[in-house]
């Protein structure tokens, strides 16, 4: 059925999610240098959960701030103001590298 096909996509669509080359290698360094590290992303909790975990990326940050959780979206300056709070820190002292002109640069 369509709902057990959704339901189905939803479980296993990212359980193989690797990360770019060389990706873990960085936030390792970064955390060696002893940068705290966050990821910012839309969409569901779930769906972005297992992409996190699959990759790896999961166990490299200190924080993964996803929309559907915290109710609010990219490009909303909240969520990012949220990850700033987390690490106490001013937005201007934070980096934020993004893949899409509009939700992440813009």
């Amino acid at each position: 059925s369509v709902s057990e096909l959704v339901n189905d996509l939803q479980i296993n669509a990212f359980r193989e999610c690797p990360a770019e080359p060389g990706a873990l290698q960085l936030l390792e360094q970064l955390r060696l240098q002893g940068k705290k590290l966050g990821v910012v992303t839309n969409g569901s909790v779930v769906a972005q959960q297992q992409k996190l975990d699959a990759s790896g990326i999961q166990a490299c940050v200190d924080l993964a701030l996803i929309s559907e959780g915290v109710g609010m979206r990219k490009p909303d300056p909240g969520i990012f103001r949220r990850a700033a709070q987390y690490f106490d820190a001013e937005p201007a002292a934070c980096v934020f590298v993004g893949d899409h002109p509009e939700k992440d640069i813009v």
